[in-house]
Formats: C-alpha cells, sequence, structure tokens
C-alpha cells in the first residue's frame, strides 16, 4: 500500500501528475485486498478446519508430506509468496498479454561499464524504468531511466548480463515499461513516446 501511494503522491508534488492518478490507488489496492483476504481465508479454513470432512483432508495432507512433494504443496500456511498481479493495463499491442505485465520485476546480477557487479534493484530509480534488451541504443524525449542490457561486451549497452540470468527471466529484443513502485507496466518491441506515454498514469 506504501508502495502504491508513494510514488503516486511524489509525482503530483513533483507536478508530474494530476490528483487524477489518485484515483488508481483505490482501484488497484482494493482488488489487492480482495486477493489477500481470499488467500487468508484459505490458510485459515486449512489449519481449523470447519468440519470433520476438513479436519481429515488437513490432516491427510500434514501426514503425507513429510514423504510426498505433492503434498507439500497442499499445505496453506497463510504466506502470500506471489505479489498482487495489475489488471486492466492499457497496453493494446500483440505483448499485451504477455506473463511479465502487470507484475513486479524480477531481478538479475549485472556488471556496469566499470567492472562492477551490481543488481537491477540497485540502478532502479523512483521514476518510470525502461529495461531494454534492444540491440539498438534507446533515446527517448520523455524523462524516464533507460536501462539498457546485453550479453555481449561488444553490444553499446549500458550494462553486461555477464551469468545470462537477465535472459533466463526475460526476452531479447524487448523493452519494459517499469512503475516507481516496480510493476511492469509495458512491453515493447517497437517504442514510440505516445505508446509509452498510454501505459503512464
Amino acid at each position: 500500500d506504501v508502495d502504491n501511494l508513494g510514488w503516486k503522491l511524489a509525482s503530483i508534488l513533483k507536478n508530474n501528475s494530476s490528483v487524477k492518478i489518485l484515483n488508481s490507488y483505490n482501484d488497484e489496492r482494493i482488488e489487492a485486498a480482495k486477493e489477500n483476504i481470499l488467500h487468508s481465508s484459505r490458510a485459515t479454513n486449512f489449519m481449523t478446519p470447519k468440519n470433520k470432512m476438513a479436519k481429515v483432508f488437513r490432516d491427510q495432507v500434514l501426514d503425507l508430506a513429510t514423504s510426498k512433494q505433492f503434498s507439500r504443496n497442499l499445505i496453506n500456511s497463510g504466506r502470500l509468496s506471489v505479489p498482487f498481479k495489475l489488471s486492466g493495463l492499457n497496453l493494446d499491442n500483440e505483448y499485451r498479454d504477455h506473463p511479465m505485465l502487470g507484475s513486479i520485476y524480477i531481478d538479475f546480477p549485472i556488471l556496469d561499464k566499470k567492472g562492477n557487479r551490481l543488481f537491477l534493484a540497485d540502478i532502479i530509480s523512483q521514476s518510470y524504468n525502461l529495461l531494454s534488451f534492444s540491440k539498438i541504443k534507446i533515446e527517448l524525449p520523455v524523462d524516464i531511466n533507460i536501462i539498457s542490457v546485453g550479453n555481449d561486451t561488444n553490444q553499446d549497452v549500458d550494462f553486461l548480463d555477464f551469468e545470462g540470468k537477465a535472459l533466463e527471466r526475460y526476452t531479447e529484443g524487448l523493452n519494459y515499461l517499469i512503475r516507481p513502485d516496480g510493476y511492469i507496466v509495458g512491453v515493447f518491441k517497437e517504442l514510440n513516446f505516445k505508446a509509452i506515454e498510454r501505459c503512464m498514469l
């Protein structure tokens, strides 16, 4: 909740957004709250069965979990291991169903041009970021932190994917627009300012 609201308030105070951006806070966090309540209810029902059949199921799952992996996956401890995924984003291209769209970005190790070992999280700014795996150097007429990553030292990029982890998690040739709170809100192959602007609040 704090991450979602904080960057939006900062954007308003910096005159980068109108107060209308706050409407999205309610829409996004109500859905997140519903998901949290659903997970919590399921966990409560698993840990404190409401009838005999539920208790038999719970006990059998716990007994089998000592030796069977499939049973361990059924144990519901109430931990929310996956962040809430945004929906209803303003992306209208062939990547609107991309599995990473609406998700929090996934970190990976990189080297800068001086050979310093960093992680993507170290260079993500508190504004919009464009994580680029394009072989062509990206330039945009808008204030976006462009992070160009490649796996070849001969590429004209700012950071090297020296362990290959980035391209295990992302797709070569694509560009990912990341909000200040870490959500991926746009995926593009061909970039233009209007397409990016539509994905920004």
